[in-house]
């Protein structure tokens, strides 16, 4: 994966995630972030992610919450993903 990031240069960079956001997951949106020439999104699918133990535990101050924060836009399927992206210092702005 990160020998495509590096060979196919698109201006954005748009990352689906459903269910789990393992370790794996969050380190290649933190690979997507540091491409200079493009825009990495992330939509987050999993109704389910806000109420895992995971998502009860969101804070600013996690790992998680340093990535969320490093992409350049993050949308939200709904308001509950939407307040969970706020937890973790996302601005109020996330889409929804």
């Amino acid at each position: 994966m990160l020998w495509l990031l590096a060979k196919l240069r698109g201006d954005v960079i748009h990352l689906h995630i459903g269910g789990a956001i393992t370790l794996r997951l969050l380190l290649l949106c933190l690979a997507c972030c540091v491409v200079p020439w493009a825009s990495t999104v992330l939509t987050l699918h999993s109704g389910g992610y806000p109420s895992s133990p995971a998502g009860r535990n969101a804070r600013p101050r996690s790992f998680r919450g340093f990535v969320f924060r490093r992409l350049d836009r993050v949308i939200a399927v709904n308001a509950e993903i939407a307040d969970l992206f706020r937890r973790f210092g996302l601005p109020s702005g996330v889409s929804v």
